[in-house]
Protein backbone atom coordinates (compact mmCIF):
# COMPACT_ATOMS: atom_id res chain seq x y z
CA UNK A 1 0.00 0.00 0.00
CA UNK A 2 1.59 3.44 -1.01
CA UNK A 3 1.42 6.11 1.72
CA UNK A 4 -0.65 9.13 1.35
CA UNK A 5 0.33 12.65 -0.16
CA UNK A 6 0.04 15.18 2.47
CA UNK A 7 -2.67 16.62 -0.13
CA UNK A 8 -4.38 12.92 0.04
CA UNK A 9 -3.69 12.95 3.85
CA UNK A 10 -4.83 16.75 5.22
CA UNK A 11 -7.24 17.45 1.55
CA UNK A 12 -9.26 14.64 0.62
CA UNK A 13 -12.39 16.64 -0.52
CA UNK A 14 -10.23 18.63 -2.64
CA UNK A 15 -8.10 15.79 -3.88
CA UNK A 16 -11.20 13.86 -4.38
CA UNK A 17 -12.88 17.17 -6.57
CA UNK A 18 -9.65 17.48 -8.77
CA UNK A 19 -10.38 13.48 -9.98
CA UNK A 20 -13.95 14.22 -10.40
CA UNK A 21 -13.18 17.10 -13.09
CA UNK A 22 -10.67 15.27 -14.75
CA UNK A 23 -13.01 12.46 -14.99
CA UNK A 24 -15.45 15.08 -16.54
CA UNK A 25 -13.58 17.40 -18.44
CA UNK A 26 -12.31 13.86 -21.03
CA UNK A 27 -14.82 11.60 -20.96
CA UNK A 28 -16.71 11.89 -24.61
CA UNK A 29 -18.52 14.66 -25.36
CA UNK A 30 -18.59 16.95 -28.56
CA UNK A 31 -14.91 15.81 -28.69
CA UNK A 32 -14.24 12.72 -28.54
CA UNK A 33 -11.85 11.35 -25.41
CA UNK A 34 -8.37 10.43 -27.60
CA UNK A 35 -8.68 13.92 -29.00
CA UNK A 36 -8.97 15.84 -25.51
CA UNK A 37 -6.38 13.56 -23.97
CA UNK A 38 -4.02 14.20 -27.02
CA UNK A 39 -4.76 17.60 -25.84
CA UNK A 40 -3.63 16.72 -22.51
CA UNK A 41 -0.64 15.09 -23.58
CA UNK A 42 0.26 18.82 -25.50
CA UNK A 43 -0.44 20.17 -22.34
CA UNK A 44 1.55 18.12 -20.35
CA UNK A 45 4.36 18.33 -22.55
CA UNK A 46 4.08 22.19 -22.35
CA UNK A 47 4.19 22.25 -18.13
CA UNK A 48 6.68 19.85 -18.74
CA UNK A 49 4.73 17.50 -16.68
CA UNK A 50 6.93 13.93 -17.47
CA UNK A 51 3.98 11.91 -15.02
CA UNK A 52 0.96 13.85 -16.48
CA UNK A 53 2.26 13.28 -20.66
CA UNK A 54 2.63 9.19 -19.64
CA UNK A 55 -0.69 9.00 -18.15
CA UNK A 56 -2.40 11.26 -20.91
CA UNK A 57 -0.35 8.52 -24.03
CA UNK A 58 -1.44 5.88 -21.99
CA UNK A 59 -5.24 7.21 -22.08
CA UNK A 60 -4.67 8.36 -25.62
CA UNK A 61 -3.49 4.88 -26.93
CA UNK A 62 -6.60 3.43 -24.45
CA UNK A 63 -9.20 5.86 -26.14
CA UNK A 64 -7.44 4.28 -29.94
CA UNK A 65 -5.08 7.23 -30.58
CA UNK A 66 -2.30 6.06 -33.11
CA UNK A 67 1.14 6.21 -33.79
CA UNK A 68 0.81 8.68 -36.36
CA UNK A 69 -1.74 10.63 -34.23
CA UNK A 70 0.26 11.05 -31.35
CA UNK A 71 3.11 12.34 -33.84
CA UNK A 72 0.60 14.65 -35.22
CA UNK A 73 -0.18 15.72 -32.23
CA UNK A 74 3.80 16.62 -31.62
CA UNK A 75 4.03 18.62 -34.19
CA UNK A 76 1.27 20.74 -33.17
CA UNK A 77 2.90 20.95 -29.83
CA UNK A 78 6.29 21.74 -31.33
CA UNK A 79 4.48 24.57 -33.53
CA UNK A 80 3.86 26.44 -30.50
CA UNK A 81 6.13 25.44 -27.46
CA UNK A 82 9.28 24.99 -29.86
CA UNK A 83 12.66 23.33 -29.03
CA UNK A 84 11.16 22.04 -25.47
CA UNK A 85 9.30 19.80 -27.28
CA UNK A 86 11.68 17.79 -28.40
CA UNK A 87 13.43 16.64 -24.98
CA UNK A 88 10.02 16.51 -23.05
CA UNK A 89 8.95 14.32 -26.00
CA UNK A 90 10.84 11.05 -25.02
CA UNK A 91 8.29 10.15 -22.03
CA UNK A 92 6.02 9.49 -25.33
CA UNK A 93 8.47 7.65 -26.82
CA UNK A 94 9.32 5.13 -24.17
CA UNK A 95 5.19 5.05 -23.77
CA UNK A 96 4.93 3.95 -27.23
CA UNK A 97 7.32 1.08 -27.05
CA UNK A 98 5.85 0.02 -23.62
CA UNK A 99 2.72 -0.52 -25.73
CA UNK A 100 4.45 -2.07 -28.74
CA UNK A 101 3.73 1.18 -31.33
Amino acid sequence: MSEKGLLEEKQPNVVEAFKKLMEESLKEGMLPSKFKELIAVSVGLAINCPDCVKGHTERAIKAGAKKDEIAEALAVTLSCLGCPTFPRSKTIEETLKEHNL
